[in-house]
């Protein structure tokens, strides 16, 4: 009786670890997952600074030229 319960609590530690390395593993993508949209963001947070500084600027040439004339 007693190997037979050690056996049984042994399959379900067994099928429990399985378990747990699956859900691990899920875990693992979905943070690769957000890190790689993450970086995805910092860069279009970048080219959309470039565009604003480019939009500074033309609109300061713009001003310029309207107190120029």
């Amino acid at each position: 009786m007693l190997v037979k319960n050690v056996k049984v609590k042994s399959a379900d530690a067994e099928s429990s670890t399985t378990d747990l390395a699956s859900i691990i593993e899920e875990a693992s993508a979905g943070f690769q997952q957000m890190s790689a949209t993450v970086e995805t963001i910092n860069e279009d947070n970048v080219q959309i600074a470039q565009y604003m500084d480019s939009l500074a600027k033309s609109s300061e040439t713009i001003r310029v030229s309207f107190q120029s004339a």
